[in-house]
């Protein structure tokens, strides 16, 4: 009963952890973005989500995606791995799925001025999303002190990888317009973030069974 009881206080415990851990996100990120991003405004919004708004995509970078058309194009056409199995199948899929895009905004040169909400709602998802699949691990495991702390760790990897793709994304923005800067968006934040998260909820799922 009292190892019971125990284990509820720590998950107890963990859960509130993760919720500093996500409010503590938010400020480190609006942190930087209101300090060291002149062209971008950050404010709270409800006291916990973030309002993104970043200046108005331009074309003037068109001749990059110039470069990395014809670049992209000549891989495929004389480099391409061929498709031995599924990872290179879907890595091909993605190649032609950013040909698409570069070759769409080349020829249509049409910037999405009203990408900052789109960015907003993705990123405030995101650190949710992350933060509610640990909220399920904590309620499906048992805790000892050890366990604890790995699983501490795990979450603290977890939100340093959300901050980190987004800012990351952040370094290119301004040289990306149109459907690209979609792709890439959701690239950085789907196969980079969920991806890593995945496999750290795994990795420690694994060692504690």
């Amino acid at each position: 009963m009292q190892n019971d009881s125990l284990n509820k206080l720590i998950k107890c415990s963990l859960i509130f952890f993760l919720g500093l851990l996500l409010l503590s996100s938010m400020e480190i990120i609006h942190y930087i973005l209101r300090n060291f991003y002149e062209d971008i405004r950050c404010e709270y919004h409800y006291h916990i989500f973030l309002n993104i708004e970043h200046k108005a995509q331009h074309t003037e970078f068109i001749k990059y995606y110039f470069l990395a058309f014809i670049g992209l194009l000549g891989y495929t056409l004389f480099f391409q791995i061929k498709n031995k199995n599924h990872v290179i199948f879907y890595m091909n899929v993605m190649i032609y799925l950013l040909l698409g895009c570069l070759l769409h905004d080349i020829l249509m040169r049409s910037p999405i001025n009203s990408f900052s909400k789109f960015v907003s709602h993705f990123f405030n998802g995101s650190f949710l999303l992350t933060c509610l699949n640990l909220v399920v691990v904590v309620l499906i495991s048992t805790f000892s002190t050890k366990k604890m702390l790995q699983f501490m760790l795990t979450s603290c990897l977890g939100f340093l990888i959300n901050i980190i793709a987004f800012l990351i994304y952040f370094l290119f923005y301004e040289f990306m317009f149109g459907t690209t800067s979609v792709y890439i968006f959701i690239f950085i934040f789907i196969f980079g973030i969920f991806q890593f998260n995945i496999m750290l909820i795994c990795e420690f799922l694994k060692r504690n069974k």
